[in-house]
């Protein structure tokens, strides 16, 4: 149940580490359904990261929310039809990808 996902990443340190929570638990667990609370629960996490300005505040947090999550679909897509790619390397990818996406602009926002 993807309640138990955000759950868990409220008790994160900061915005940044639930936001990065939710991600890991999806990708390393990959009967736990991403919903509508889970899209809900990851952009609230990202609301707070905006405000902490520990991402790009430019940002639609809600196309944001749904973004990553389908980059997590799209994760377990891949090792799904592709046994035999490495998942350490696939999720370091990803979490690259995201980790860009993110990052505060440098136009200093």
């Amino acid at each position: 149940m993807s309640d138990a996902v955000i759950d868990k990443a409220q008790e994160a340190n900061d915005a940044w580490e639930s936001i990065w929570s939710v991600l890991d638990d999806l990708t390393s667990d990959t009967s736990q359904v991403i919903d509508h609370v889970t899209e809900a629960g990851l952009a609230a996490f990202i609301y707070r990261a905006s405000d902490e300005s520990l991402i790009d505040r430019e940002l639609h947090i809600e196309a944001t929310s749904r973004w990553l999550l389908a980059l997590v679909d799209a994760y377990r897509t891949l090792m799904a039809g592709h046994t035999s790619l490495d998942p350490d390397t696939e999720i370091a990818t990803m979490r690259l990808i995201i980790a860009r996406y993110l990052r505060p602009s440098r136009t200093g926002i």
